[in-house]
């Protein structure tokens, strides 16, 4: 499941570009009213919502792409350029969401410890990874950056992730956010990842 999931995140990958953010004015937000929630981006980013990635890969004919597409509850993906616009593989951050049942109510400490649980089952590269707990805007959950290897472009890649898993107490909802980009350009996106995973709030 872990290795789907981070295939559809890969895919994504060779469409999408980010850029340094700059000013605070520069900011544009995305909202999502099925999900309910937020999260700020530069104004001049382009987001695909699933549906539009669905529609197309039914037009191209890519089954395996569209089935990840639906399995890993993708909502929208957030870049520079537009969706199908083809460049070399790029940083990008992805939201999903899914529904959990979480009976009864469960405390914060649990709320984390269920939150790392899936954060953990979604990361390949298990060994020595720091999983730690987080908080946005009052949303709990857990965050951890690593590093995995991918095929591309006839060759192997290195990739930088920041993944956070989020839980909306009041719903059962739960977000994955996934932030990736070249190993070798960590340096330049990380703090542009971790700044607008911040800004994620609820409705």
């Amino acid at each position: 499941m872990a290795k789907r999931l981070i295939f559809i995140l890969g895919i994504s990958c060779t469409i999408f570009f980010l850029i340094p953010l700059v000013k605070a004015q520069n900011l544009k937000v995305y909202s999502n009213k099925d999900w309910g929630f937020s999260i700020n981006i530069p104004e001049d980013w382009y987001f695909t919502e699933a549906n539009q990635i669905i529609e197309q890969s039914n037009k191209d004919k890519q089954s395996q792409k569209l089935e990840l597409i639906k399995e890993s509850g993708l909502i929208v993906s957030i870049s520079k350029f537009p969706f199908n616009q083809k460049v070399d593989f790029n940083p990008n951050i992805n939201i999903s969401a899914k529904n959990i049942e979480l009976s009864p109510k469960p405390n914060t400490t649990q709320i984390v410890d269920y939150a790392k649980q899936i954060l953990v089952s979604l990361v390949q590269q298990k060994k020595g990874l720091n999983v730690r707990e987080v908080k946005f805007n009052g949303v709990i959950g857990a965050e951890t950056a690593y590093e995995y290897q991918m095929f591309h472009n006839n060759k192997n890649i290195n990739i930088f992730a920041l993944t956070v898993v989020l839980i909306d107490q009041r719903t059962n909802n739960y977000f994955i956010i996934v932030a990736s980009c070249l190993k070798e350009k960590s340096n330049e996106f990380e703090r542009l990842f971790r700044e607008t995973i911040r800004s994620f709030k609820l409705l």
